[in-house]
């Protein structure tokens, strides 16, 4: 049983100073580096001492890349001082709270709500989803939330074809988290600085404003409107139209793949939806799909998969072989 006694040593803080630190919000992390700090200054009666990463390490039992993050945290909210060493640097406690930058607790909140919506940002599709990055990784994109887009694999590889800007990426996820986090008061400022360091990197675009006013481009709406339109309600209706209503989320992506993925092996090429329509209509008078009340129809995703649209079909003209409950109903009735 645990036992100390002021005796023993003790830290001498003004009560001042301990109120200070209450009244702000400081991150786990860089508290318990904060407290050894004070532990090896103020509690050895010093006002700075030499402190290696490693004494850091051993008696908070944070990792070292977590000792040096919360370090320059503590740095910028100007609790310590940091004076480079020979070997080790040299840290004390800043005891003038006036000179203090404390984080607020308004922004650390919006920083934990910013996550990704669960939908594509363009044509707002909810299934089989990716993650895009908005500045590719080769180019020095980062792996932060800040960089990544939710996006169909159709408007995925729509951006990746060069149909969509990194300009335009930004702009449609900031108007996204803008409607859909009213609140957050703190944010655009954060996404206007993220936006304005892609358009220095060489971007097509120089003036944010033409994309914030979709008025004034016409032909970036119509394209827009053109892939939400076209693409899902082309497999909408190829969907309604197919007799056998199985595994739509597959369907969907084999209508993807077959059509629009160039790198998947089931690609076809891009083929009129009427020639697809008129495809099923004439399977639905074959032999197959209508033996056994439609038994032997393949699933969309099969069929699109197999390109059973080019399939060359014969119509059934002749009789249809009976299933055996309807055998053995016409048994029972006539004998």
């Amino acid at each position: 049983m645990a036992n100390p006694q002021k005796e023993d040593g003790h830290i001498r803080i003004s009560n001042e100073v301990w109120d200070a630190l209450v009244s702000i919000r400081i991150p786990g992390e860089a508290r318990q580096v904060l407290d050894f700090v004070v532990r090896k200054t103020w509690g050895w009666g010093k006002k700075d001492e030499k402190i290696s990463l490693l004494e850091f390490q051993n008696s908070t039992g944070i990792k070292k890349q977590a000792v040096i993050r919360a370090l320059k945290r503590l740095k910028l909210m100007n609790l310590i001082d940091i004076q480079p060493g020979k070997r080790r640097n040299i840290y004390s406690f800043n005891k003038d709270y006036d000179t203090w930058n404390p984080l607020s607790k308004k922004i650390i909140a919006n920083k934990r709500k910013s996550v990704l919506l669960p939908y594509c940002y363009i044509c707002k599709f909810k299934d089989a989803l990716h993650k895009h990055h908005i500045i590719p990784i080769r180019q020095g994109g980062q792996e932060k939330v800040s960089n990544k887009i939710i996006l169909c694999p159709n408007c995925h590889a729509l951006v990746h074809k060069g149909k969509y800007t990194a300009e335009f990426l930004v702009i449609l996820k900031e108007n996204a988290e803008k409607s859909n986090q009213k609140d957050n008061s703190d944010l655009p400022k954060s996404k206007q600085a993220f936006t304005k360091k892609i358009i220095q990197q060489g971007e097509k675009t120089n003036n944010i404003k033409d994309l914030q006013a979709p008025k004034t481009t016409s032909s970036k709406t119509t394209s827009l409107k053109d892939n939400n339109l076209c693409v899902r309600e082309d497999f909408e209706k190829f969907y309604h139209a197919y007799p056998k209503k199985k595994n739509k989320p597959g369907a969907w992506k084999a209508w993807n793949q077959v059509f629009h993925k160039p790198k998947s092996e089931y690609y076809h090429g891009p083929v009129p939806l009427q020639n697809v329509m008129d495809s099923v209509e004439s399977h639905k008078n074959t032999r197959q799909w209508i033996e056994n009340n439609g038994q032997f129809i393949p699933g969309p995703a099969p069929w699109l998969r197999s390109h059973g649209f080019n399939d060359q079909v014969e119509p059934c003209n002749g009789q249809v072989t009976k299933t055996r409950q309807e055998i053995m109903k016409e048994a029972i009735l006539y004998g």
